[in-house]
């Protein structure tokens, strides 16, 4: 018997299943090495900069923020998250997985880290969780989304497009929409730029 299975048979009331535990065990190792990592607060501080607040109540005409290195928009600092550059999250699924985690999350320099908004973020999280590109993970977002504020019906009736029986099946035609939709936006602008 593994020490962890040991872990869970004495403890069930703290972690019903492995999932829990390793859960645990990734937020504490995310909270103790990212939050307060120093190469990470030093990229903060290099790569922070003034922006115009966009609080028109505030006093402060100008806070701290930056540039979302993916969509390019400026936030406010609180609405940005320090990601780091890479085609595949860490993951932490196994005991196993403990040192290559804790080696990915904080063996880093600043070069290996950029500003994302944190829905660009969530979106890059998806996509390397699900091994899909970030377009795909973007469109299955905003179909989830749709579902979620029980909007989905609508929308598929909106843009002509057939109501499917479940959830599921309305989903799937929302994220095959929002995909072919993207695919012409790129062919336009490809035309475009030739002419």
């Amino acid at each position: 018997m593994e020490k962890i299975d040991k872990i869970l048979e004495k403890y069930p009331h703290i972690w019903k299943s492995k999932s829990a535990f390793m859960s645990y065990l990734r937020g504490g190792i995310r909270r103790s090495c990212w939050m307060k990592h120093p190469v990470k607060l030093e990229f903060i501080k290099n790569n922070r900069q003034r922006i115009p607040n966009p609080n028109t109540k505030a006093k402060a005409a100008e806070v701290w923020g930056g540039k979302c290195n993916v969509c390019k928009n400026l936030f406010v600092q609180s609405q940005l998250a320090v990601d780091h550059i890479r085609e595949f999250s860490a993951t932490l699924k196994e005991i196993k997985d403990i040192q290559s985690f804790v080696e990915l999350i904080s063996l880093v320099t600043e070069e290996d880290l950029q500003f994302v908004c944190k829905n660009c973020h969530d979106t890059i999280s998806y996509s390397q969780k699900h091994n899909v590109t970030c377009e795909e993970a973007r469109a299955e977002k905003e179909a989830k989304q749709l579902v979620d504020k029980k909007l989905d019906k609508q929308f598929l009736i909106d843009h002509n497009i057939e109501v499917g029986s479940t959830q599921a099946l309305r989903r799937k035609a929302i994220v095959e929409y929002k995909l072919e939709q993207l695919k012409l936006s790129q062919q336009k602008e490809k035309q475009d730029e030739k002419d």
